[in-house]
């Protein structure tokens, strides 16, 4: 049995920083395979149609993966990150996977932290991933906005999630030296 929390905070022990999304699926294969000597974690499995970041043959448990660190955009981590948790949503349902996790890790404190007042009328509302919110249904930019490229499709999330983050790292007081990950099991 996989258990994403005790992986995290095992893996924060020796790796509190990574330098790449990348960086962090290699990481995370190896305390899996550290952890499970017996599961078998393939990285950058292709299914038809698409690709996973992280699967598990043997417990049939898939994985996509998201490092967003201080200088990527927020909108576009959020939308990107909604779109990992419909894909395994799919393969769950098509019988492709038991279940599947997807976890964000990042140091950008505008992903966790509630939003001021006025958030629910921004271009991206149905896309904010702060603590205790919950996620279902179709979730589509405003009306008015214009939609950011390749990103223009509505996400359409079949079950309901609140979202619980998690403490991973800290290599400072400053702002961006908070760690956290989001992760969201999907059955």
């Amino acid at each position: 049995m996989l258990d994403i929390h005790n992986l995290m905070a095992d893996l924060s022990q020796h790796r509190p920083i990574f330098h790449s999304e990348a960086d962090f699926q290699h990481a995370l294969v190896q305390q899996i395979r550290k952890a499970m000597p017996n599961s078998e974690p393939h990285l950058e499995h292709y299914m038809k149609n698409m690709r996973l970041d992280i699967y598990l043959p043997t417990e049939r448990i898939a994985m996509e993966l998201k490092c967003r660190l201080s200088h990527r955009g927020v909108r576009v981590g959020r939308y990107d990150f909604l779109k990992d948790i419909q894909k395994l949503e799919r393969v769950v349902r098509e019988g492709k996977a038991e279940s599947g996790f997807a976890v964000l890790l990042t140091n950008v404190h505008r992903f966790w932290c509630p939003p001021q007042r006025g958030w629910e009328t921004t271009s991206d509302a149905a896309f904010r991933l702060h603590e205790g919110r919950p996620v279902t249904g179709a979730l589509t930019w405003a009306d008015w906005a214009k939609p950011i490229k390749d990103r223009k499709k509505p996400i359409c999330l079949k079950s309901s999630y609140r979202l619980q983050w998690r403490d991973y790292s800290s290599l400072g007081t400053d702002k961006n030296q908070q760690f956290r990950y989001l992760s969201v099991s999907v059955k």
